[in-house]
């Protein structure tokens, strides 16, 4: 029987996957912790609850092993564009409630 990290390296061996802290950027079993924190956060699981699954007792060592990618600032975005969005419509929706206010009073 295979060890997990003989499987591993075998793995990205077929993946053509640089394998190794020796290589350049290579993968390691290590790596997995970072992936599995990243996900979790992307799947919107609490904080807390990841860092207790993960043994991490403080907020440093969670923002360690947290990766924040090109996927999660281009989601920030569209959701700073949605914001605005209901900011515009909500000042549009103002706008016509004072506009018929002042009709009614004249």
């Amino acid at each position: 029987m295979q060890s997990i990290g003989r499987a591993l390296e075998n793995a990205c061996k077929d993946a053509e996957i640089p394998y190794g802290c020796k290589a350049e950027n290579g993968f390691t079993f290590h790596d997995l912790r970072h992936t599995f924190n990243t996900n979790m956060r992307k799947a919107g699981v609490a904080e807390s609850v990841i860092m207790k699954i993960t043994g991490h007792s403080t907020r440093e060592m969670f923002d360690r092993y947290n990766t924040v990618d090109t996927e999660d600032a281009i989601k920030a975005v569209d959701q700073m564009e949605v914001f605005f969005q209901n900011v515009t419509q909500n000042v549009k929706q103002a706008s016509n409630f004072s506009r018929q206010k002042n009709r009614m009073l004249f």
